[in-house]
């Protein structure tokens, strides 16, 4: 079982990326293998409305989202986190979310468990959280909730003890929902006397 953690924040080592470690760091403690991911140590390219995924089911722009979307389809559940920038999602996960438009034909992610870390300074969390969970939505995801911090200077979250509860908590449940998923799978139907 893995649980992938990509983080849409350009920060190094910041607050949104502080929440996802301790995610992360439950969901490891409760079994599962994790990776965490970093949008801005990638290149990445908008999203040309093409649709030509829609056809081929993958996006024809070469550059390092194949990596990206490989891990995505390996994963069994995908925490994604980023910081509220005006009142949404960061440039860099709305790209990620554009461009996973690949995986909607075919419905790749279907059944896959989704998480949502936010960190807001003051207002917007609603929303960013919001757009999270129409991507769970849209790609009929097994969505298992969300965790959200308030922060402005590097290592704030580390005060709000509700926001890095949650995320802890969220690690946890996320490993229970793909638990829980994979026991609801259909089983190939037994061969033989």
């Amino acid at each position: 079982m893995k649980v992938l953690g990509i983080v849409g924040s350009p920060r190094p080592r910041g607050n949104t990326e502080t929440l996802l470690e301790e995610a992360l760091a439950s969901a490891k403690e409760a079994g599962a293998e994790v990776e965490m991911l970093r949008l801005r140590d990638k290149e990445l390219s908008f999203c040309d409305g093409c649709d030509t995924c829609r056809v081929n089911r993958r996006c024809h722009i070469k550059d390092d989202m194949q990596e990206v979307h490989a891990k995505v389809l390996e994963a069994d559940g995908i925490i994604l986190a980023a910081p509220v920038y005006f009142w949404a999602l960061s440039a860099q996960m709305k790209l990620f979310i554009d461009r996973s438009y690949s995986f909607e034909a075919g419905h790749q992610l279907r059944g896959k468990v989704g998480a949502g870390i936010v960190v807001a300074r003051r207002a917007g969390a609603g929303n960013a959280m919001l757009e999270f969970m129409e991507f769970f939505n849209t790609h009929r995801m097994v969505y298992a909730g969300g965790a959200l911090a308030y922060g402005d200077k590097r290592g704030d979250v580390r005060n709000d003890e509700r926001g890095t509860g949650e995320a802890k908590a969220l690690g946890r449940v996320v490993v229970r929902y793909i638990q829980n998923t994979n026991l609801r799978q259909p089983r190939a139907a037994a061969t033989g006397p």
